[in-house]
């Protein structure tokens, strides 16, 4: 019989610590540029692509972190906001047909 180590030996499992302000952002980037690139032959509009992230789109603090990382990949140049429509820009489909993507 094996004795039973209360102190979290090898055997516990790893804490996980949470994601930074940094890593939640980049998360949700990546999200938003996986789900356009997904959605390449079509258009969405800033409501779909928010939906389909955010489980209720009138919660504050998901909407809000969707906001941002829409307003990141347009300021990066990968997608504009054309009205309602959220479209890749032409250097994103380019990296598309050139066989790119996040992993």
């Amino acid at each position: 019989m094996h004795p039973q180590c209360s102190s979290g030996g090898a055997d516990a499992p790893a804490r996980r610590r949470p994601p930074s302000p940094k890593e939640e952002f980049e998360t949700e980037q990546r999200y938003l540029l996986e789900l356009l690139l997904d959605e390449y032959d079509t258009v969405l509009t800033y409501r779909e692509a928010l939906t389909a992230r955010v489980e209720d789109p009138d919660d504050p603090i998901g909407a809000e972190a969707f906001r941002n990382a829409a307003r990141a990949l347009i300021g990066a140049g990968l997608a504009s906001r054309q009205g309602e429509l959220l479209v890749l820009s032409r250097a994103a489909r380019v990296m598309v047909d050139l066989g790119w993507h996040l992993g």
